[in-house]
């Protein structure tokens, strides 16, 4: 399977050492999924102690850091997804087995860190379960070196004690009258810095807003307030937080608030089984919504093809759940996004943050054709672990050649056939699948065909 890890050079230049702070915040909700870390390695001697919010790792550069990150929901039929991401992107030499995002119940991928380069930031695990709760782990990097410029980390948010996922810089969330909206800000910098706040239309605060520790606040390395908002009245607005280094250098943060959004959304993932990708989503509240369009792109294509409609709850305050299964897909990598459209015409999108990858099938496969029974038509769907010869060819019951459904070169991958049997009579007939490439595989299936 490609590994569609992203990495993007992130120039500094002066460190002798590396510190892993690791921080893990988890949901004290007893259905939210749990994070694990364990098997620490530094140049695969295994550290004497658990990771738990505080302790540090030091690294010399040229030193390889290993530790297995499991993500475990207390209900055994949930799933789970696991995701990863860094902020800021800069960091290379970083590889996951298997690659991220994964769901399954457990969750478990392998993180291996081969230290080459300088790097500043924080590492954010995330797990969250079908019904949207999540729980996330964060590890701070620290390589104590001089870097082009500070920024400011949203994490941990939540509106009404629900969980609110990808809360960004440009990020909007709907803030009414007695709403309670809660996420820590973290300020991060090699020198000294101020963060302070402000909020269009003022004052600055607004009423309901506190932060603990207050803002403006002074910060060397690292600076957490804790934001929380109980909206006076309805609010529209926005809210500036800026870090101003000691040094000269400026990074800002605008978070929107508004009064209305079509549709509040919690949660979006996917998940993926063999060339089948169901979508998952979850909203906090709808106004006016019809529908949603699922859109879809392959690699870098720019050219979204609608490929299924689910309803919409027209208005609610309440948590609404929906899925869409994307099934048989050919190998490849492939972005999502889904389109709103309320009542009026009016459409918002919402774009999964993470890329979908089909990988190639890990054995030989022929499925049973489905329908069967069939009457006149019926798809045959197969599995080729690798590049060879095909041919499926299908026998009425005497052991006759009657139709050639695949003759020729395949590279590996997904595949459906259609068998159309409308010029044949009722009667059993049985398919025959042979391979030839560096192995060799060959199976026969019944089927029945009833007019």
């Amino acid at each position: 399977m490609k590994d569609n890890s992203k990495t993007l050079i992130f120039l500094l230049t002066l460190t002798i050492t590396v510190v892993f702070i690791f921080n893990i915040s988890q949901d004290t909700n007893a259905a939210s999924p749990t994070i694990e870390i364990s098997n620490i390695r530094v140049q695969g001697d295994s550290i004497p102690y658990l990771i738990t919010c505080g302790n540090s790792i030091f690294l010399d550069p040229g030193f390889v850091l290993d530790m297995d990150i499991t993500a475990t929901d207390t209900d055994p039929s949930d799933m789970v997804m696991l995701t990863v991401q860094f902020s800021p992107s800069g960091i290379e030499t970083v590889n996951f087995n298997p690659v991220i995002p994964i769901s399954g119940n457990p969750a478990a991928t392998h993180f291996n860190y081969f230290y080459t380069q300088f790097y500043f930031g924080i590492m954010s695990i995330y797990a969250e379960d079908l019904l949207g709760n999540i729980t996330q782990c964060d590890i701070y990097i620290d390589s104590r070196l001089s870097f082009l410029n500070p920024y400011i980390v949203i994490s941990n948010p939540t509106k009404n004690g629900l969980p609110l996922s990808n809360l960004i810089s440009g990020s909007t969330i709907q803030a009414m009258e007695g709403d309670i909206i809660d996420f820590d800000i973290t300020g991060v910098y090699d020198h000294d810095f101020i963060l302070s706040q402000e909020f269009t239309p003022g004052p600055s605060p607004i009423p309901g807003v506190t932060f603990n520790p207050s803002i403006p606040g002074a910060g060397n390395s690292i600076f957490i307030s804790h934001f929380h908002f109980e909206p006076q009245t309805n609010y529209s607005g926005n809210m500036k937080l800026l870090i101003t280094a000691s040094n000269g250098p400026t990074s800002e943060c605008i978070i929107n608030f508004d009064l209305v959004l079509p549709v509040e959304m919690t949660s979006f993932f996917s998940i993926v089984n063999g060339n089948d990708a169901t979508l998952n989503w979850i909203t906090g509240s709808e106004s006016n919504n019809a529908r949603f369009e699922i859109e879809r792109t392959s690699g870098s294509s720019q050219n979204w093809n609608l490929i299924g409609t689910v309803p919409g709850s027209g208005t609610s305050s309440t948590h609404e759940s929906y899925s869409f299964a994307d099934r048989n897909i050919n190998s490849g990598s492939y972005s999502y996004r889904l389109k709103q459209i309320d009542f009026n015409g009016n459409s918002e999108y919402h774009y999964l943050s993470n890329e979908v990858v089909i990988g190639i099938p890990v054995k030989f496969n022929i499925s049973q054709n489905y329908p069967n029974p069939f009457n006149p038509s019926t798809k045959i769907d197969f599995e080729i672990p690798e590049d060879g010869n095909v041919n499926i060819i299908v026998y009425d019951n005497s052991g006759k050649e009657v139709y050639v459904l695949a003759s020729g070169f395949r590279t590996a991958g997904y595949y459906s056939a259609i068998f159309n049997a409308s010029e044949l009579s009722s009667g059993i007939y049985y398919y025959w699948i042979q391979f030839n490439g560096n192995r060799s595989y060959q199976k026969v299936m019944k089927m029945a065909f009833l007019k």
